[in-house]
């Protein structure tokens, strides 16, 4: 997705759309300026990881995700069981 900022910190934009990816176990890439960092983290409960925006690095993460990726969903908790107001 796009960006993690002002509109998603304040509830609008694609928050939705976030929290839908985050339910169904979704590797997700944005960018999060600094100033919407601390919203994101809470928005999250903290999960996930920050990344310096080189290349090197996201290709890495990449990596590792696709790697981990058949092992995660093969032990994810199915969406029915999240309540997704929890997230939203």
């Amino acid at each position: 997705m796009n960006k993690f900022s002002k509109q998603e910190a304040s509830g609008r934009g694609l928050r939705d759309e976030f929290a839908d990816a985050i339910i169904a176990g979704v590797p997700l890439l944005t960018a999060v300026p600094e100033k919407c960092h601390a919203a994101c983290r809470t928005f999250t409960r903290d999960v996930g990881t920050t990344l310096l925006c080189e290349r090197q690095v996201v290709e890495g993460w990449w990596r590792d995700i696709a790697l981990r990726l058949p092992r995660i969903r093969a032990h994810s908790i199915p969406s029915a069981a999240i309540y997704p107001h929890q997230i939203r």
